[in-house]
């Protein structure tokens, strides 16, 4: 079961994209698409391999072979990607760079139950980190590391992009390391599709960031309700569709109202929840909602443009 405040974030993390946007149909498709598909990447962490492996292209295979520096993304069933790299190269221990991430168990497991010789390095500045990684590069093994939420070898995000019409923050500290290690890196995505148990897997040549998320765009463009961490979009991504924006809901018969721009909650009381219910509702003419909303600003200084 997945509690709502994951659901509220992950609906956030959509309206922020602007799948609200002339549709709220699409936003609620989409909601729910990606509740199913958080169902079979929990069972695919805590059960192993699911269906088959299948990449999309021999010649992109055949240039992973000569790759030992991967980056990837929480994407599809971005689990099995580990299975993927370790058929590639069945000789060679896989090295997963992360940050302190609480599904990092669940990733072991998966390893275990997988038979995948992997080792986990949490990315930091320190020399140790980096020595850490040049013992890994000197014993041949293959580095995999994730970048849709902004890690790196920084503290700080240290980069913006436009980002499906909105601004993300992101860290090109991975794309440094693998400069320092002499190895060329190159971006690869699994994919998800309910209805076919076969996972393809596609991989691209990539120098930079930009570069990577440039083609990860096309991918959440065509399928948002493949990102798993849509649910914490909204620490590194500000979209141009947030101004007003606001997700009323209620949590152990307390009411609240998210603000996506701000990712504030506010706890509301039952007859503001009732009013902002109503512009969600669509049932007001445009004069109605508008009078409607500037009765909310008078009473609470709140600019509620729109309620999803």
């Amino acid at each position: 079961m997945i509690p709502k405040t994951i659901k509220i974030k992950a609906l956030s993390g959509f309206a922020s994209l602007g799948l609200h946007k002339g549709n709220d149909a699409r936003l609620y498709s989409t909601m729910r698409q990606w509740l199913g598909y958080q169902k079979t990447l929990q069972g695919c962490l805590l059960n192993g391999h699911i269906g088959a492996l299948k990449h999309g292209d021999t010649l992109n295979k055949q240039e992973d072979l000569q790759c030992r520096f991967f980056i990837s993304v929480h994407f599809g069933l971005y689990p099995l990607m580990i299975s993927y790299l370790a058929s590639l190269k069945p000789k060679h221990k896989i090295v997963c760079l992360v940050g302190k991430q609480k599904s990092l168990p669940l990733l072991q497991q998966l390893a275990i139950n997988s038979n995948v010789n992997i080792s986990f390095i949490e990315i930091g500045e320190s020399f140790i980190f980096f020595r850490k990684c040049l013992r890994a590069m000197k014993e041949e093994c293959i580095f995999l590391s994730f970048i849709d939420i902004p890690l790196g070898v920084s503290e700080k995000s240290d980069n913006k992009i436009k980002f499906l019409g909105g601004e993300m923050r992101i860290r090109t500290g991975l794309f440094k390391l693998a400069n320092k290690l002499g190895l060329e890196p190159r971006f690869i995505i699994s994919g998800y599709n309910p209805k076919n148990d076969v996972i393809p897997v596609d991989s691209y040549t990539v120098s930079s960031a930009e570069e990577a998320f440039a083609i990860f765009e096309r991918y959440v463009q065509t399928q948002a309700y493949n990102w798993d961490k849509i649910i914490d979009l909204t620490r590194f991504y500000t979209g141009l569709n947030d101004e007003g924006l606001y997700i009323p809901f209620i949590l152990k018969d307390n009411y609240f109202a998210l603000d996506v721009k701000n990712n504030k909650v506010l706890q509301i009381n039952a007859s503001l929840y009732k009013q902002i219910c109503s512009i969600k509702n669509g049932r007001l003419s445009d004069e109605e909602a508008q009078k409607k909303r500037a009765a909310i600003y008078d009473q609470t200084n709140l600019y509620i443009w729109k309620a999803v």
